[in-house]
């Protein structure tokens, strides 16, 4: 019994000491370390809040901020007219103009992201604005981004518009607020030309090795396509509705041609077909007969042609070959601009284009950017040293209505002036950056 009583209390005097070694050893050996890490090689000692000595600050708050205009905005004044400019820190190119009752559609390529523009950061774009009838700018819509315009069209409803971008081409049904409804990709396109109907939207295309034509619903559903052959195809430089067809006017670099279509059968046909490139394609009448006109060029001349309703030549006429041309039909005649070693000569040639004067007008004729008739003449516009020159021109002589340094690419539409302004001095100081559409309206212009 008491060998008994004596192994109990060596056991549990044994225990006892082994649980105050553990809580000795866990004391003084074990404690509270820090965590090391599994590889002590990698271990760092961590940075010091804030920047390092030898680099600077870097807050976004520092950074230039992208600015965005807020709309609408109100016109300013130059030379008694109402002005407006749209744009950003890049450069805009006008393309076309639209007036309505109350005011203007511009459309116009873009290279900003900024002020007006704000295209999240594409390098290019495709912008439509609208201005009033008193020229406060209501919005700024972003059409397409990193697309540029091909064609412009006013519908009952909108606009048809054609874009072209880097690797396609795209159509857009767009709203009279610049919202897209729908949009449709196509082929790459050279030149686009849009012809409304009552029902249908018919796109001539121009792409390389042929015509093709797309005929879209007001809905942009694609209807029907149809093509022909025309190898080096480039631009179509008018679509001419006669009874049931059409006579498209269209042109490679070194010859043009004009085909006949019609709804029904496609292209049927070539009723013209001239080895010279094409410089410009014009319809007028002549004794209450439809007539047509074209000026174009060879290696060594400059050819001048009439032609009769059936496309047969009437008259054609051979002049030395200058370095620049440009013509216009005004009243009983043509208007030939010809511009060599600085100088450019203003001739007058009657319908059977047989020379009768040379006009009394002594500006250059840098460019023609537009013409149409008005009603005290043909309405013309053209970049002159520099200028861009409004005027009419009637009885063998040049009024010049306005004229504004540094602007160029001009178009008119009723009551208004639009063009592109590139100089930083006057009117053009409120330019956002490299060139802004401009659009001018004198008090006495609107109709």
């Amino acid at each position: 019994m008491k060998n008994s009583t004596g192994k109990w209390l060596l056991v549990t005097f044994l225990i006892g000491l082994s649980v105050l070694c553990f809580a000795l050893y866990d004391q003084y050996f074990s404690g509270d370390k820090p965590t090391v890490p599994d590889n002590p090689a990698q271990a760092e000692p961590a940075e010091p809040a804030g920047p390092k000595p030898d680099e600077p600050a870097t807050d976004d708050a520092d950074k230039p901020k992208t600015v965005y205009n807020e709309f609408p905005r109100k016109p300013s004044v130059y030379e008694n007219m109402a002005a407006q400019n749209v744009g950003g820190l890049g450069k805009e190119q006008l393309f076309e103009v639209y007036d309505s009752s109350d005011g203007y559609y511009l459309f116009f390529d873009s290279a900003s992201d900024s002020y007006d523009v704000n295209s999240d950061g594409a390098k290019k774009s495709a912008v439509m604005a609208k201005v009033s009838s008193n020229l406060t700018l209501e919005y700024v819509s972003v059409i397409a981004k990193s697309e540029s315009f091909l064609s412009v069209k006013i519908t009952p409803n909108g606009f048809f518009v054609a874009t072209s971008g880097d690797e396609f081409d795209r159509f857009y049904d767009v709203s009279f607020d610049g919202e897209v409804r729908s949009s449709v990709f196509s082929d790459k396109s050279k030149s686009v030309f849009t012809y409304l109907s009552d029902s249908e939207i018919l796109c001539f295309l121009a792409q390389n090795d042929k015509l093709a034509v797309k005929v879209f619903s007001y809905s942009l559903d694609v209807l029907r396509t149809t093509s022909v052959t025309f190898s080096g195809a480039e631009k179509i430089f008018s679509v001419l509705p006669e009874k049931s067809s059409f006579n498209v006017v269209a042109a490679s670099n070194d010859c043009f041609k004009v085909f006949d279509f019609n709804r029904t059968d496609g292209f049927v046909g070539e009723k013209l077909n001239v080895n010279a490139r094409l410089c410009n394609f014009e319809p007028f009448v002549s004794d209450g007969k439809q007539c047509y006109f074209y000026q174009a060029e060879t290696s060594d001349a400059l050819l001048l042609c009439t032609l009769d309703g059936s496309f047969s030549v009437i008259k054609k006429t051979t002049l030395d070959k200058p370095e620049k041309a440009f013509s216009v039909p005004v009243e009983n005649g043509f208007l030939v601009l010809t511009a060599l070693g600085g100088e450019t000569k203003w001739l007058l040639f009657c319908e059977h284009l047989d020379f009768v004067v040379r006009a009394d007008v002594d500006m250059t004729c840098d460019e023609l950017c537009f013409h149409t008739k008005g009603i005290g003449g043909e309405t013309l516009c053209f970049s002159s040293d520099g200028k861009l020159v409004y005027g009419t021109f009637s009885g063998g002589k040049l009024n010049v209505t306005h004229s504004f340094e540094g602007a160029s690419g001009g178009v008119s539409v009723n009551g208004a002036y639009a063009f592109c302004g590139t100089a930083k001095n006057g009117f053009f100081q409120s330019s956002f950056g490299d060139s802004d559409v401009f659009v001018l309206r004198p008090s006495d212009m609107r109709q």
